[in-house]
């Protein structure tokens, strides 16, 4: 049946709904909104929301859809925040000077001549 692997995954994502929340307020003290959200209560909203999606196909959609996409929002959960770190680090990191077009250029033209060197010591 649908309505267990429903419950765990309405507990995942009440959990990363939290998650989301104190990483918004940047307030980590807050109490738990969602996660708080016991195994007995989220059998008993995947219950409801089963027999629902029995009467309506969009309902059946929805609860299949978050059964199915738990993979790809725990892939999500893992990678969106330090994507997010990544990019902060990276905008509040000193600016450096980059080299002019014309040196990357000839940076670019000696590693190949190396390149081809190397080739000819070889063969």
């Amino acid at each position: 049946m649908l309505a267990d692997p429903l419950a765990k995954a309405l507990l995942s994502d009440f959990d990363y709904i939290d998650q989301a929340i104190w990483g918004y307020t940047q307030d980590a003290t807050q109490r738990q909104l969602w996660s708080d959200i016991d195994e007995q209560e989220a059998a008993i909203l995947a219950r409801v929301m089963t027999k629902r999606g029995q009467r309506s196909p969009s309902a059946a959609a929805a609860v299949r859809g978050l059964v199915e996409s738990q993979d790809y929002i725990d892939v999500g959960m893992i990678v969106l925040p330090r994507i997010h770190q990544t990019v902060k680090r990276v905008r509040e990191a000193p600016k450096r000077e980059r080299p002019s077009r014309p040196t990357r250029i000839a940076r670019v033209h000696a590693l190949q001549q190396q390149q081809e060197q190397e080739q000819e010591q070889a063969a």
